[in-house]
């Protein structure tokens, strides 16, 4: 199915409940046994925006909006939904992440079923075989310290949305020299 929808770029949406309240959709891009890649959704405006890699083994359920009688399909052709491949590795999540985060000034992390409603945004800084590390930003575009992550706790990454770019835009330069911030 999931290669039917990359295909066909079919929009189809994830249901990840009960352990992961956020439900998403998109185009799936790349897929393997274990990580899918989408061009995310934005359902308020009906565009593509930005882009995430979800781990399969969340997911409970999938709807594929393929049948020209459902108005997301309908929806879908007349605004022209192209999504796009950003050349992001999905082999592992490490795979991801260092990937995203050489390709993209900012990634976002999350932690969904540790920490839910939680979310990391930062740069790369760092990584090991089972760990990841990032120079944080906060809400208000300001450089944080350095946060640490079990990449198995990692439930999605996401990268290149509408937020990313605008906190990228809107980060103070540090003037401080200390290998803690970028």
């Amino acid at each position: 199915m999931l290669k039917r929808c990359q295909e066909k770029k079919t929009l189809i949406g994830f249901d990840r409940r009960p352990q992961i309240h956020e439900r998403i959709a998109g185009s799936v891009l790349d897929f393997n046994d274990s990580l899918i890649l989408l061009h995310l959704l934005e359902w308020n405006t009906f565009t593509l925006n930005g882009y995430i890699v979800i781990r399969a083994r969340d997911i409970n359920r999938r709807r594929v909006f393929d049948k020209k009688t459902f108005w997301q399909s309908r929806a879908a052709k007349k605004n022209k939904l192209k999504p796009i491949h950003p050349r992001v590795s999905i082999a592992s999540r490490l795979d991801v992440i260092s990937t995203a985060g050489k390709s993209f000034p900012l990634i976002a992390m999350e932690k969904e079923l540790v920490a839910d409603g939680k979310r990391w945004i930062g740069r790369l800084a760092g990584f090991s075989s089972k760990t990841v590390a990032i120079h944080g930003l906060n809400p208000n575009a300001e450089w944080i310290e350095k946060s640490g992550f079990n990449l198995n706790e990692i439930t999605s990454v996401a990268f290149d949305g509408g937020y990313e770019p605008a906190l990228t835009l809107s980060a103070k330069t540090s003037r401080r020299t200390d290998a803690r911030f970028p």
